[in-house]
């Protein structure tokens, strides 16, 4: 089943609630209203976490501290956040994503992207929590990646539309996120120096377990590298930081229902 760790700090003040004393009442009944149990220690509480463990996986959109928050006011009563950013796109508005290479469906099929303003990335506590909702809905929906994996951007950075190709992995470069000189390098070193490229780098093989030839890369319009998905963001076109206000979010993936779903979620 699910098991999560949350800042308490960060769901109190989405909530605007203070988190029950541990073994009371109060908590007992917050937990019996989420189907979890708490599997906190001391040193997790003594740290401002919280560690819960879910019943069952009906509910993935409480794993996540701004899903904690508002089933919690809606428990007590109390009206759900409003999101009047949230809006369709008129049919005449520009395309934002081009799938470029009919060879991507032998790859990495499937896309789905959307754009967020009116959410600003307040502190660095904010920020870990968007990147434990990415990296959770990876591991679980996503199955480590193999099926999802979601890239999250300054929309700011970026010229659209982007662009969806397959590359040559040996001649297309690009600054890793966690660089520390900034300097462009080929795929091919990402995937055998950088500890994601190490670690997801299988994703890409054929059934013989060779690397492909090309690979799926994302871009803008101006040819500017923004992901190597599954594996990493670019660092000068993909990585947010506290102030951001206008975001991208996009997954990629194997399975279309799947990648529909983690997006919506």
């Amino acid at each position: 089943m699910p098991r999560i760790k949350s800042q308490r700090s960060l769901v109190e003040r989405l909530a605007r609630q203070t988190w029950p004393k541990p073994n009371t009442q109060e908590e007992q009944q917050f937990l019996t209203w989420i189907k979890a149990s708490s599997e906190a220690s001391a040193e997790d509480r003594e740290a401002g976490a919280e560690v819960l463990k879910f019943d069952d996986t009906n509910r993935p959109d409480l794993w996540f501290a701004e899903g904690l928050a508002r089933q919690w006011r809606s428990l007590l009563g109390m009206s759900p956040k409003q999101y009047p950013f949230l809006q369709t796109t008129p049919d005449e508005a520009p395309l934002r994503v081009k799938v470029v290479n009919p060879g991507l469906s032998e790859v990495r099929p499937y896309i789905a992207a959307f754009l967020a303003r009116g959410y600003r990335v307040a502190d660095d506590e904010d920020l870990r929590g968007l990147i434990h909702v990415q990296d959770k809905l990876d591991y679980t929906f996503g199955r480590q990646r193999a099926k999802t994996s979601i890239g999250l951007y300054p929309a700011a950075a970026i010229q659209f539309p982007i662009e969806y190709v397959l590359v040559d992995p040996d001649e297309q470069t690009m600054v890793p996120l966690h660089s520390e000189n900034d300097v462009a390098v080929p795929l091919t070193t990402i995937l055998g120096e950088e500890s994601t490229g190490r670690e997801y780098g299988y994703l890409l093989t054929d059934k013989d377990g060779r690397r492909l030839s090309r690979v799926p890369f994302l871009r803008d319009a101006r040819g500017e590298p923004i992901s190597f998905p599954p594996i990493l963001n670019s660092k000068t076109h993909g990585q947010i930081v506290v102030g951001d206000d206008f975001l991208m979010m996009e997954t990629t993936g194997t399975d279309l229902t799947t990648v529909q779903l983690v997006a919506t979620l």
